[in-house]
């Protein structure tokens, strides 16, 4: 949403920057002697002593982000033509030709060295005028048809940021209270009862490595270097998990989302053309696996789901739906039926009457 308003329909108003930083945190540069020393020597008291899991959580973290931010050190690239679809080549070459000119000035500050840069100058602010006409001329031109100028119309505005958290924050209603307390589940069926129960660090650790996305959320603590460092946390990060699920609490900073907006078609318009996308922290993720595979494994024990049932379960799918379906048509003789219906939509309806009526 950054160049939102880059787009405009008078290109003379029209700004945009020639290159764009992009900063990462390269994993290659990494300390890890530096890193790993120091995991070996970290004690983790907050964690363990904390009153609520809020605080358990919030000590655990800010260690972890101290730790990436003093080993893990961030890199930046520029990327051209970010947001500049009417940059060429001439315009590439004029720009470095002034860049040229204006170190030349600089080293050896003359007179005639300022007026051969401000020529430079006015050469590529030329060229730039020039093709931002040629670009929107042929996007909004009048030759265009009325369906294609309005596409184009369609794609060249963007939606103001404000406008689409608005509407997302509208979209839905209110949670209730900013407590992270959910309410006891006990599922009762005619032989057993259901309750979570705490799982060990190998538990812990398999989910965490079984985690694909790569998704960073507001904690901006990566799963790249969660992994990383796994077998130093696991021990703090098993007990903030356990007490979590031995206080029924689930902490407020893993309900915390990023939610970044996705085109529902092309050329999207208005704030209803795109839907939102919450990204939640990596480590939510995690006690979300553990706490679904103790729901499904309680479900498969006592067989509390129709064998039917294919939506998110192991072995199933639309396939084996469809077979079902399928079998079910043979099974119960709806087969002629069907043949009959489709047989009836290729003949035509007077001759069809005729027939019914004889």
């Amino acid at each position: 949403m950054r160049c939102s308003k880059c787009w405009g329909f008078n290109h003379k108003a029209t700004v945009c920057k020639e290159s764009d930083h992009i900063f990462f945190l390269d994993y290659k540069l990494i300390d890890s002697v530096g890193l790993f020393s120091e995991l070996n020597s970290t004690e983790w008291n907050e964690c363990w002593s904390g009153i609520s899991a809020d605080q358990k959580l919030d000590a655990f973290n800010k260690k972890l982000l101290s730790l990436r931010h003093r080993y893990v050190p961030f890199r930046s690239i520029t990327v051209n033509n970010v947001s500049c679809p009417w940059f060429n080549p001439r315009i590439k070459h004029f720009i470095n030709l002034r860049n040229r000119k204006y170190a030349v000035w600089k080293k050896y500050p003359t007179e005639f060295n300022w007026m051969k840069f401000r020529i430079a100058k006015n050469v590529a602010a030329r060229t730039v005028h020039k093709a931002k006409s040629d670009y929107y001329e042929s996007k909004l031109g009048c030759t265009k048809s009325t369906k294609t100028l309005w596409n184009n119309i369609k794609m060249l505005c963007n939606v103001e940021p404000n406008a689409l958290n608005n509407f997302f924050v509208c979209s839905v209603g209110d949670n209730g209270s900013s407590s992270s307390v959910f309410l006891d589940i006990d599922f009762v069926d005619a032989n057993e009862g259901f309750s979570f129960y705490c799982v060990s660090e190998d538990i812990v650790f398999k989910n965490i490595m079984s985690i694909k996305s790569n998704a960073v959320g507001l904690d901006e603590i990566t799963l790249k270097f969660i992994k990383l460092i796994l077998p130093f946390i696991i021990s703090p990060l098993t007990h903030i998990i356990n007490f979590c699920i031995i206080t029924s609490i689930f902490p407020v900073v893993w309900k915390q989302a990023k939610v970044i907006p996705i085109e529902k078609k092309a050329n999207a318009s208005s704030v209803s053309d795109y839907h939102p996308i919450s990204i939640l922290p990596s480590l939510s993720k995690v006690r979300e696996t553990i706490m679904s595979e103790q729901i499904r494994n309680h479900l498969n024990i006592f067989h509390l789901l129709s064998p039917y049932r294919s939506g998110f379960r192991k072995g199933h799918s639309c396939v084996s739906a469809m077979l079902k379906v399928l079998e079910d048509i043979k099974l119960h003789g709806y087969a002629d039926d069907i043949q009959m219906y489709h047989s009836c939509r290729s003949v035509n309806l007077n001759d069809l009457v005729t027939k019914i009526n004889n």
